[in-house]
This record gives structure tokens, sequence and C-alpha cells, in this order.
């Protein structure tokens, strides 16, 4: 066989799949952090707080990406694949993040009112599931 370990096309899949499988949790990461951040956004001001400009959010991307670096010990190699990857997904989750928002936006007016409204809290959640189904695809 004229293939080496390093070329097969086995490990060529295999390495693909798992670039895309860590962009894809970066971007759930990303994703869930911000939600669970609430209102205030937490420390950075959040993925929910407040809009978000394109040059704010490639920031936020090359921080978050050179701490993963570290963390994993990228070459760079790695790096120039995964860069694009996240960038791509991140800019694709943007109309997300704005849907995010308003849905929470409108689950504090839900649940502040005088009376609570189940159905419009279901309603809301079965949104928000599907929304994110919609995002993890």
């Amino acid at each position: 066989m004229t293939d080496t370990p390093n070329t097969s096309p086995r490990r060529r899949w295999l390495r693909r799949t798992a670039l895309g499988v860590m962009a894809a949790g970066i971007a759930a990461g990303v994703g869930w952090k911000a939600f669970a951040a609430g209102e205030h956004g937490g420390r950075h001001g959040g993925f929910l707080s407040a809009a978000m400009d394109p040059a704010d959010m490639d920031k936020h991307l090359e921080r978050m990406l050179k701490h993963l670096y570290v963390e994993i010990d990228a070459s760079d190699a790695q790096k120039a694949k995964l860069d694009p990857i996240v960038k791509a997904a991140a800019k694709d989750l943007m109309p997300v993040r704005a849907k995010l928002r308003a849905a929470r936006k409108q689950a504090m007016d839900l649940l502040t009112q005088d009376t609570i409204d189940r159905g419009a809290i279901e309603a809301l959640r079965a949104e928000q599931v599907a929304l994110a189904g919609d995002a993890t695809r």
C-alpha cells in the first residue's frame, strides 16, 4: 500500500471529523455560556448582553482561540485549519444570537407578569428548542 499511516483516507477523515466536532463544540460552548451569562453578560459583556459588531466579534474570537490553542498545544497547521472554521461558524450563528436575545427578553416579560401564562411559556420553550436544534445543525 502506498499510503502512509498519516495520510490514509481513514486518518484524514478522522482528522476532519475531529476538527469539525471541535469547531461545533466551540460554537455551542460560546452560545451556551452566553445564554447562561444572563442580561448583564457576566465579566466580558457576554454573548447576549449587547449588539456586537464584526470587529468586536473578531477580537473576541481571536482571544478565545488564543486560549484554546494554548490548552490543546495546537500546531500552526491546526491553527490555520481551525481559524476559518470557527470564524465561519460564529458568523453563521450571529442571527441565532439576535433570536436568543429577543427570546430572553420575551421570557423575562412572561415571567414577570402578574399572572404566569403557561401556554405562552411552553410555546417560547418549544421555539427555543427548535432554534437550538437549528443552531447545532
